[in-house]
């Protein structure tokens, strides 16, 4: 899925170009409340319950406790009855409706295609259902009440040789069994409940990232112009916190504002589509800002402009409707901003006597495990930057990244202070900067690294990484160092839903030349190979091995050229070899790849003019044969005549089959195919 998303953006990207109205679409970062439809304006009555009613089997697989922890109403004091907003759950027990038992044969044939062995497989699928219900009632006495009635089909992935094994497992692990599906349907609750009660009444804080579109074309004359504001917007946008006033932010983006108002006076011809671009960009993020700052009748104002320009109307419209939503939402809470502080409590019974028990006599000690700087910069320096390479070495070998190793292309250090405060990244599937890692300080000290818009704690202890991460984050680990600091272990290993008992690094004069998985029964998961030339990596090698218990065999198709084995048995595993070449300069100039056994290879080369990426062709081999070849054209290149065709020049992506015929080829956002030697009509691409 991200290959392809990637794909689709590229895409986008060409269309751009093709229209000569670059623009791309960049990121700001912002804080606030989101307001509720119904609010409880009196902060009196502004208390929750939660009454939960299910059977002894429901207990037993999710604590009601628990799941009354996990519902939260923001901005309001949780109390163990008779609250101003009232929330009543029940859940019923679960009904198994049927077993059933899906037999599969597995066939093996010789190189001349006859069967030589033929295995027969069975796999338990059971249909469970149950229903459940919630109901808030405000302090008027007025309910809403919520149906849920929930069925599916558990396929239990797990194959066995005869039925009568398959009937075992079932009948010896039925609660198991059932304590899953009662844990998904108490997720499922607890997301719609605490969605509903802070939709209605709660006061969320929110932070996200939203967009503003800015020229991308380095030769267009407002280029700097655009870049520099919306860097300044950027940067001052970092500012803004959920509980703080926006005034002062307000004062400081007027001027970027009048910036984009005097784009519009500029560009004023109705009918070029390249200033109607322009136009567009600044509706928009005036627009945007104007919401973002709380004031939307200023929004609205120019999202009906960005409609009548007749460039995305679709946004203009859906800007309209949040900004007038958002009007609606400070008239009912009588305020007029959602920046403000909110205080959310809980004094139930069973959290109270918690915090009894856990009181401690002694005081609380506070250790700040933090990096502290010294006045040595230079020092300080390399061993952040040592530190980034080892992070990104470890995210490579944990998230099992198959061609794309991050690469760091580029240091920015502080014109004032000489500190390093970003390494711009290159991933080399796509010979581009993709992203970066900014470090922020405070108070002398590092506080936090950001990694591709995600911020990363980091915890040290005599200036050695002791911990990334944290219970709450995505990206979680203990850092550990063996081997006189050769060897570095990440332990209990977290990103994202992957957990692994370590990630164990091994390092030769500070490079490193291998990686292991370890799983949570000390079997050796995966492990990655490096080689090396002038120092630049030439090769990685990739050997997965999984737990047999999921002895399951499956091709996913990344991209539009790779293939990749995922979850294959010990008694075969998967590898993969990729080849990085590079040119005089260090750009990458070309990548090739071999995956066993599926014996898939591609060959990636690059044509540059001076820095600037123009030309990429992929060709993809099975057994040896070219199977499909791929030209992505990411600028207009030079015609020798006019009957020369559209992929030996034009902006777009070709493809070809293993007869060398075009059946492929997207343009101007749009794409045709040729199916049985015949060419589809041009279709829109939708993203």
């Amino acid at each position: 899925m991200r290959y392809l998303i990637i794909a689709v953006l590229i895409l986008i990207s060409y269309s751009l170009k093709a229209q000569n109205a670059n623009l791309k679409t960049e990121t700001i970062h912002v804080n606030y409340v989101k307001l509720p439809s119904t609010p409880i304006l009196d902060k009196s009555l502004q208390t929750y319950s939660i009454d939960i009613r299910c059977s002894d089997l429901v207990e037993k697989a999710y604590s009601t406790n628990a799941l009354k922890d996990d519902i939260v109403l923001q901005g309001f004091e949780k109390i163990n009855d008779n609250g101003s907003v009232q929330i009543q759950i029940q859940i019923n027990d679960v009904i198994i409706e049927k077993v059933e038992f899906a037999k599969t044969e597995e066939i093996e044939k010789n190189d001349e295609g006859k069967v030589i062995s033929s295995k027969s497989f069975y796999t338990p699928i059971i249909t469970f259902k149950t229903s459940a219900a919630y109901k808030i009632i405000d302090l008027k006495g007025e309910s809403k009440l919520f149906n849920l009635s929930e069925g599916e089909k558990l396929n239990t992935s797990l194959k066995y040789s005869t039925l009568a094994k398959a009937e075992d497992y079932v009948s010896n692990n039925l609660t198991e069994l059932k304590n899953r599906f009662y844990k998904e349907i108490v997720d499922l609750i607890k997301s719609r409940v605490s969605y509903k009660i802070n939709d209605l009444y709660g006061y969320k804080p929110i932070s996200t990232n939203v967009d503003m579109e800015v020229i991308g074309a380095k030769k267009h004359p407002d280029f700097q112009g655009h870049q520099k504001n919306y860097l300044k917007i950027k940067e001052l946008f970092k500012t803004m916190k959920f509980n703080l006033p926006v005034d002062v932010i307000l004062g400081e983006t007027k001027p970027v504002i009048e910036y984009y108002k005097s784009l519009i006076n500029k560009y004023t011809d109705p009918k070029k589509a390249k200033e109607k671009k322009i136009r567009y960009a600044s509706y928009y993020n005036i627009a945007q800002l104007y919401y973002y700052l709380d004031l939307p009748d200023e929004s609205i104002v120019y999202a009906n402009s960005l409609i009548e320009n007749g460039v995305s109307k679709g946004k203009g419209k859906r800007l309209v409707e949040k900004a007038t939503e958002l009007k609606a939402r400070l008239n009912a809470n009588k305020i007029n901003s959602r920046h403000f502080e909110v205080f959310t409590t809980d004094i139930t019974t069973h959290n109270i006597d918690e915090q009894k028990n856990s009181q401690v006599v002694e005081p609380e000690i506070i250790v700040d495990n933090r990096f502290v700087l010294t006045d040595n910069i230079e020092a300080d320096n390399a061993l952040l930057q040592k530190t980034a390479n080892m992070l990104l070495d470890y995210f490579v070998v944990a998230t099992a990244y198959t061609s794309n190793y991050p690469l760091v292309i580029d240091t920015i250090v502080d014109e004032n202070t000489g500190r390093l405060i970003e390494n711009v990244l290159l991933e080399p599937d796509y010979g581009k900067a993709f992203t970066s890692i900014k470090y922020q300080y405070a108070d002398n000290k590092l506080n936090l690294i950001n990694i591709s818009d995600a911020d990363v704690l980091l915890s040290w202890n005599n200036r050695s990484l002791t911990h990334i991460g944290g219970e709450d984050s995505s990206i979680n680990a203990a850092v550990s160092y063996a081997n006189n600091g050769n060897t570095i272990i990440f332990k209990n290993v977290k990103i994202g839903y992957h957990k692994v008992a370590a990630c164990e690094l091994n390092y030769i004069d500070g490079k490193i030349v291998n990686g292991k998985l370890i799983s949570q029964t000390g079997k050796l998961w995966e492990e990655v190979t490096f080689t090396y030339d002038e120092n630049k990596i030439t090769h990685r090698h990739l050997n997965e091995k999984v737990d047999v218990r999921s002895a399951i065999e499956s091709v996913e198709k990344i991209g539009d050229s790779e293939l990749k084995t995922k979850h294959t048995s010990i008694g075969t595993g998967s590898s993969r070899e990729v080849s990085f070449f590079y040119r005089e300069d260090g750009k990458i100039s070309g990548i090739k790849s071999h995956s066993l056994p599926l014996g898939v290879k591609r060959d990636v080369k690059r044509l540059y003019k001076a820095d600037t990426l123009i030309q990429t062709i992929t060709l993809e081999f099975k057994k040896d044969s070219l199977v499909e070849k791929t030209i992505d054209n990411a600028v207009n290149l030079s015609k020798s005549s006019t009957a020369v065709e559209d992929y030996k020049w034009r902006v777009g992506k070709y493809r070809f089959n293993e007869k060398d015929e075009l059946v492929y080829e997207a343009r101007n956002m749009k794409y045709r195919e040729k199916v049985n030697g015949i060419w589809s009509p041009w279709q829109q691409i939708r993203y």
